[in-house]
């Protein structure tokens, strides 16, 4: 292999790497994003409520009620007796003060023992 050969490699290798080097400055300029002109994200605060008024509790409807709009134990797929239970616990132990569940025999209606 002679000079001008290893000179024409050479050549097409410096000519690729400044090609390459133009286009990532090229790009670099016009994909450039805005600097914001205060740093850092705007972050949602949800409102305060006044020092002098009391932020009101959100207002939660009884289990039994929930039940009843979602329709647990009618029709057809109704749920039983134990899956009804069991979906009132688990809806009582997400609250943050949970309602004290009635024994098995005051939820039958049988007398309270003396």
């Amino acid at each position: 292999m002679d000079s001008f050969e290893v000179n024409k490699i050479l050549g097409a290798l410096l000519g690729t790497c400044l090609g390459v080097l133009s286009i990532n400055i090229a790009a670099g300029a016009i994909f450039t994003p805005v600097k914001p002109a205060k740093p850092g994200y705007e972050i949602a605060v949800p409102e305060q409520t006044p020092a002098g008024k009391p932020a009101e509790p959100e207002k939660q409807e009884p289990i039994e009620q929930l039940l009843a709009k979602a329709d647990v134990g009618r029709g057809e797929n109704a749920a039983k007796k134990c899956e009804r239970a069991d979906i009132i616990a688990y809806l009582n132990s997400l609250s943050d003060n949970p309602a004290p569940l009635p024994k098995a025999a005051e939820a039958a209606g049988s007398p309270k023992p003396q």
